[in-house]
């Protein structure tokens, strides 16, 4: 009997029915909803999602889990800088394109950034250099 009860439930789980016993959906036609692990990217591109609606707080969580999966991304450091700078936190800013540029960034923006953030903290001297490294790229 028992040899019996484990070729019923074998077979009803090769046909196919067997499954519905462990994942249930609302609809038997729609796929089962499973969680979807995230990559750098995936994080990056919220984060630059959350920067155009000038969410600069959950852009930065965004862009700290781009980090955290890559810490060589250039481009998340470049943009949580962006992001602290318009959160008003500019020595975080600094610090983060300082890392980007450690990595080898060098894009005319970073600068330009750099100057930014330097002239809001009204260090003029140090704002003018880099704007102007940033004009001669």
């Amino acid at each position: 009997v028992a040899y019996l009860i484990i070729a019923l439930i074998g077979t009803y789980f090769f046909i196919g029915k067997g499954d519905a016993l462990f994942a249930k959906s609302e609809n038997e036609n729609e796929p089962i909803k499973t969680e979807q692990i995230l990559t750098d990217k995936d994080y990056f591109e919220k984060g630059q999602s959350f920067f155009n609606q000038s969410n600069f707080t959950d852009a930065i969580s965004q862009y700290n889990e781009a980090i955290r999966l890559y810490p060589k991304y250039t481009d998340a450091f470049v943009a949580r800088g962006a992001s602290k700078a318009n959160a008003g936190q500019y020595e975080g800013a600094i610090l983060d394109y300082r890392k980007a540029e450690e990595l080898g960034y060098t894009k005319s923006i970073l600068y330009s950034n750099y100057g930014i953030a330097y002239y809001r903290l009204k260090k003029t001297d140090s704002a003018k250099k880099y704007f102007e490294q940033a004009l001669n790229m």
